[in-house]
């Protein structure tokens, strides 16, 4: 059974064959989900991530794959590109315990001064929630700075 999503009414669609992802439109038919492909996914990043992941779980089929394999190649071509009006929204469909997949990416992207600030500024406190959850996991015992 195939696992059919549209990213826009009239495609293009993310689907599954094979338990593997596949981006298809009209003009280009069926490819494998690759930076290339990711492209003409950008347009499920102007949804919330969660409407998205109900929509994903709605059509799940024992065969489906993993989204988070689409979300890390959507969300890291784009912070690799850069594009002013996708980057935030890239930004905001990352979680904190995902921050260490995206972690070089978002310390670059408070450098990008064409990068709204209100972009950067998220870039950082992901970083930092994500350094503070690491550090309340964190089984070492503390110890105290000499006196």
């Amino acid at each position: 059974m195939a696992f059919v999503l549209a990213v826009k009414p009239n495609g293009p669609w993310l689907i599954t064959k094979n338990g593997s992802w596949l981006v298809t439109s009209t003009q280009q038919g069926a490819l494998p989900l690759s930076f290339n492909t990711a492209v003409g996914l950008l347009p499920l990043l102007e949804r919330p991530r969660e409407t998205v992941e109900a929509e994903v779980e709605a059509l799940r089929t024992e065969d489906t794959p993993d989204f988070a394999q689409v979300v890390r190649v959507v969300v890291e071509m784009e912070l690799t590109a850069l594009a002013p009006y996708w980057v935030p929204l890239a930004v905001d469909w990352i979680r904190v315990e995902e921050v260490p997949v995206f972690e070089g990416l978002l310390v670059a992207l408070q450098q990008y001064r064409h990068i709204s600030q209100r972009t950067r500024h998220q870039a950082k406190r992901l970083l930092k929630a994500s350094r503070d959850a690491m550090a309340s996991t964190d089984p070492r015992p503390r110890t105290p700075p000499p006196a």
